[in-house]
C-alpha cells in the first residue's frame, strides 16, 4: 500500500491521524498512542472533509505513529 495523503486534526478527536492510500478504498485512522491497548488503529473508509484537519507530510507524524503504520501496511 502506498500512502497518498496524511491528515492531522490536531487532536480534536480520538482518531487524530488519517492515512489515505493510493489506488485503494481503505484508510487507516490512528490515535497518538496507536500501539497502546487504550489507543486506536483501524482500517476503514473515510468521508473527506474539514474534519480530517490539515494535510501533513508522513515525516511530520510522531515516530511511534510512523513505525506503527509501517508495521500495519507491510
Amino acid at each position: 500500500m502506498e500512502i497518498a495523503k496524511v491528515y492531522d486534526n490536531g487532536g480534536l478527536t480520538f482518531d487524530r491521524y488519517t492515512i489515505i492510500f493510493k489506488d485503494c478504498s481503505e484508510t487507516l485512522g490512528l490515535s497518538e498512542n496507536c500501539d497502546s491497548s487504550q489507543g486506536f488503529s483501524q482500517f476503514g473508509v473515510v468521508v473527506k472533509g474539514r474534519h480530517l484537519g490539515r494535510q501533513i507530510q508522513f515525516a511530520d507524524l510522531p515516530e511511534n505513529v510512523r513505525d506503527h503504520i509501517c508495521r500495519r501496511i507491510t
